[in-house]
């Protein structure tokens, strides 16, 4: 079972994400539900249908499992900035600047630009992955 760790500052809007899956109340109100997450390619990929353990703090003392989701759907992606301006493309398709904030958002991100300054820093421009959905 494919496990997805994150960082902590995403917890209260995963876990409104897994309490809207199961149709629960929302534990953390005014938050975003958080259902997706962008990712490097890995070696054994993840696939729809896989069950997906969603946690924090892999590997640490601070290790907290979340909860469980069925991965609903992996696409390819890429993220990178043009005369600087986010450019993503979602499989071999060029998103609008409206949807790449809309993307952003959805990562628990506060726009386009956060999101190019994180994978940027993390990984380097361009970064090629997976958007990984459930």
């Amino acid at each position: 079972m494919p496990q997805l760790s994150f960082m902590k500052r995403f917890v209260p809007a995963l876990e409104n994400g897994l309490a809207e899956l199961e149709g629960r109340p929302l534990p953390h109100p005014g938050v975003r539900p958080k259902r997706q997450t962008i990712r490097l390619v890995w070696k054994y990929p993840i696939r729809p249908g896989q069950t997906l353990q969603i946690v924090t703090g892999a590997r640490t003392k601070q290790y907290r499992k979340l909860g469980e989701a069925q991965c609903t759907s992996v696409e390819a992606l890429e993220i990178d900035t043009e005369a600087m301006v986010a450019t993503v493309v979602v499989e071999e398709r060029w998103l609008p600047l409206k949807d790449v904030h809309a993307l952003a958002h959805a990562d628990g991100l506060r726009d386009a630009a956060e999101m190019v300054q994180l994978f940027d820093r993390m990984y380097g421009l361009p970064f090629e992955g997976v958007l990984i959905k459930w």
